[in-house]
């Protein structure tokens, strides 16, 4: 799979600094238009016999890390920064300057929005066509490998549902 053109330090920077997507339901309350990635290769779920119950956790962390690019290559940064925690939408612009929750979302919706005039076809198309390499679930945290990535994305259940959290390391 071809790497992304864009300054992928931006755009990875964006892809893990981002919290899970708030409600990361089912796969029949997804968005139609988010990215058709394709199913992890190695899945790590501790305590995976209850029948169903881990295997649906998985789904829902990777439709949100599906959801989170799908919004950045449609440059909707609100839709991107919604699925992230405040953690991450604070981290987005790392410049030292404080910034109160709803000035950081504002920055963050406005980086990510504008990022999307610097992607050519190819780059929205790998986002749509990156497939899970591995997901990790431990808990209430989930770690991600996409394809496209430099790192992990790290993920946390909230009451909203799996936001993306922390930046690759």
């Amino acid at each position: 799979m071809p790497k992304l053109a864009v300054d992928r330090l931006t755009l990875f920077a964006l892809l893990g600094t981002v919290g899970a997507l708030a409600a990361c339901g089912s796969s029949e309350s997804r968005d139609p238009s988010a990215p058709k990635v394709a199913a992890a290769t190695d899945v790590q779920v501790p305590g995976d016999g209850d029948g169903g119950g881990a295997k649906a956790d998985v789904a829902d962390v990777q439709a949100a890390v599906s959801s989170y690019m799908s919004a950045v290559a449609d440059g909707d940064g609100e839709a991107a920064c919604d699925q992230m925690t405040e953690e991450a939408v604070a981290g987005v612009v790392d410049d030292g300057k404080k910034r109160d929750a709803d000035a950081a979302y504002r920055l963050c919706a406005e980086t990510i929005g504008s990022l999307a005039s610097i992607m050519d076809d190819a780059d929205r198309a790998g986002l749509r066509e990156a497939k899970f390499e591995k997901t990790e679930i431990d808990g209430d945290t989930a770690t991600v490998v996409v394809s496209i990535g430099d790192g992990p994305v790290e993920l946390v259940r909230t009451e909203d549902g799996w936001l993306l959290n922390a930046s690759p390391a």
